[in-house]
């Protein structure tokens, strides 16, 4: 099997806690979604990879090359509700439970407000975001109730700061943490969610396909600076914080600190803030 290092203890594929389990993985075609799939599968999971993309989808599954008792996948289009349900449906079909639902599928935008000529980005970006992981969950609730499993959901810092040229993907992220803290409170102890607040990731595909004012990709990726962190760090910290059974990590965990800064000293934070936007240029 083809896999990324991984420098975690963590490394070990007969954990108890993924050995054997069901994970679905969205956003599987690529990025943090492979990696995730790459990680689950190296832990001794069952994987079922869902992604829009089924070029990239269909690379996931022959990079993993697992036998076919070991994985599953189904093109999935997150903002059909129809689509989510089948492949609930298909897992529960196939596999017979769900313990893991990792919902990585995601859209971003690089606009400022006043330059779109229409909301029809902010539409997208809430589907996406926001319906797209409503969609997965409604279906999978009673069998994660029934296997006692984890909600793994791939926020953003965004989801607790306002970012400048992203307030659709901000307000699709903060709507997605809102949701999943009521959600909280009404499963319980029956299903764990973890919600994952990264900053800037490399290696995915976000920045060169984030929608522009009009509405298409950027088409060109924006460099990263030396505040983001990798794929393979980012899905290191997921499986250690699922370990832990933490409610939610920032990656890397210096970010927490901004949230907090920020209840007492906004201003500084959109200094900060707007300092590390100028940085990420094309």
């Amino acid at each position: 099997m083809t896999v990324s290092p991984c420098g975690s203890a963590l490394n070990i594929g007969d954990r108890p806690i993924f050995k054997d389990k069901i994970a679905v993985i969205t956003g599987a075609g690529s990025g943090l979604g492979r990696q995730l799939a790459i990680d689950f599968a190296r832990r001794g999971s069952k994987v079922v990879l869902a992604d829009f993309n089924e070029a990239g989808l269909n690379e996931t599954v022959a990079q993993l090359n697992l036998p076919a008792a070991q994985v599953s996948w189904m093109k999935t289009d997150v903002t059909s509700q129809e689509d989510c349900a089948r492949l609930i449906e298909h897992t529960l079909q196939t596999f017979g439970s769900v313990d893991f639902l990792v919902l990585s599928a995601g859209m971003s935008m690089w606009a400022r407000f006043e330059q779109l000529p229409d909301l029809s980005v902010f539409r997208r970006l809430m589907d996406v975001n926001f319906m797209g992981a409503l969609h997965c969950i409604h279906p999978a609730l009673k069998a994660l109730k029934t296997s006692s499993g984890m909600i793994v959901a791939i926020s953003s810092l965004q989801g607790a700061l306002g970012v400048n040229d992203h307030t659709g993907y901000s307000a699709s992220k903060h709507a997605l943490n809102g949701f999943l803290e009521a959600l909280s409170y009404e499963v319980g102890e029956q299903i764990h969610i973890l919600t994952v607040m990264p900053g800037w990731i490399q290696g995915t595909n976000l920045r060169q396909n984030a929608f522009k004012a009009n509405g298409t990709p950027e088409g060109k990726a924006r460099k990263h600076s030396k505040e983001s962190v990798t794929v393979v760090e980012c899905s290191d910290a997921i499986f250690r914080a699922m370990e832990g059974r933490k409610r939610d990590i920032f990656v890397p965990p210096k970010l927490r600190y901004l949230t907090w800064l920020n209840a007492v000293a906004p201003g500084i934070v959109k200094r900060l803030v707007s300092r590390a936007m100028k940085d990420q240029k094309h």
